[in-house]
């Protein structure tokens, strides 16, 4: 009994001090980082090292230094009020968190609050002299490299894909790239079903209606649910027109080596019988740049 006790004893003294090595070691990198001085963050390897068999304690312990350090900016009165250099602190202090622990949720969904959603992100603070659209590109970037590891460890996870499907939209302005994660995580247990018809509106915007096509086939053939698979249909049947445009627009390039000025022309050179009709009761037209929209925007009117 004796033996055990001083065993648990040993155990319970290396953990706490350890712990109050990282709590100190965290203290002087935030002082650090008040005064405008450099520090590191240890990177993961090497922190998994020194974490023993404790890994998922200290992930833990310096995720809950990370919430603190948020929390202790929000009362402060300048502008802006986490700098830049304490963005990019908190970004190494998430990587190795997640490398100690690559299936902990919460640094993810953290990250992406915090590194996306700030006052670089949101154009509240861009001055030239410190090259605010390369910071805001750099955060962005380097989080959806975060949530990406995330992906690859928790593939049960449906919603770091919606994250990173929204950052890719939202941010990058990239749809074909956002239409990717949102139709992955669409195939995950439980997931939204709106998730599909979103990828699939996505994947037509950036150019790729014949994917989107396919993929809600795939979709309806994997949905039970009859009010989904209603859903998907409509949307089905909208690409499908969308497509039947985008090749008689193609056809009419063909033979008169020009873009079509409206979508009547095509009827007019007889490329088609007539410009079918939006299911979401919008009326198709070309765009400026020469691409099949509606009116509807694939919303019900």
């Amino acid at each position: 009994m004796s033996r055990r006790f001083a065993v648990f004893f040993l155990l319970a003294v290396l953990v706490g001090g350890h712990l109050f090595l990282l709590d100190k070691a965290t203290n002087s990198q935030r002082q650090l980082l008040t005064t405008g001085g450099r520090t590191a963050v240890l990177p993961g390897p090497l922190m998994k090292i020194s974490s023993l068999e404790f890994d998922g304690l200290v992930a833990n312990f310096l995720f809950l230094k990370a919430m603190v350090f948020i929390g202790e900016t929000l009362d402060r009165p300048e502008s802006p009020r986490v700098q830049y250099r304490e963005y990019l602190w908190l970004l190494r202090l998430l990587k190795t968190i997640t490398d100690l622990d690559p299936y902990f949720y919460d640094p993810y969904y953290f990250g992406n609050a915090h590194l996306v959603w700030n006052e670089y992100s949101q154009g509240k603070y861009h001055p030239a002299s410190e090259g605010y659209y390369y910071m805001q590109d750099f955060l962005l970037r380097e989080n959806i490299n975060l949530v990406d590891k995330g992906i690859r460890y928790r593939t049960w996870d449906w919603y770091l894909l919606f994250l990173n499907g929204f950052n890719y939209f939202y941010f990058l302005g990239e749809n074909e790239k956002a239409s990717e994660y949102l139709m992955e995580a669409s195939r995950k247990t439980n997931s939204s079903p709106l998730l599909a018809t979103l990828a699939a509106r996505l994947a037509h915007q950036g150019d790729r209606t014949e994917n989107a096509i396919e993929f809600l086939h795939e979709m309806i053939d994997a949905t039970e649910e009859q009010s989904v698979r209603e859903t998907f249909f409509l949307r089905l049947s909208a690409l499908k027109k969308v497509l039947y445009l985008e090749r008689a627009v193609a056809e009419f390039i063909s033979r008169h080596n020009r873009q079509p000025t409206a979508l009547h022309e095509l009827v007019k050179y007889s490329i088609i019988q007539e410009i079918p009709s939006d299911p979401y009761g919008g009326v198709f037209f070309l765009d400026e740049d020469g691409k099949i929209k509606t009116t509807s925007n694939f919303v019900n009117q």
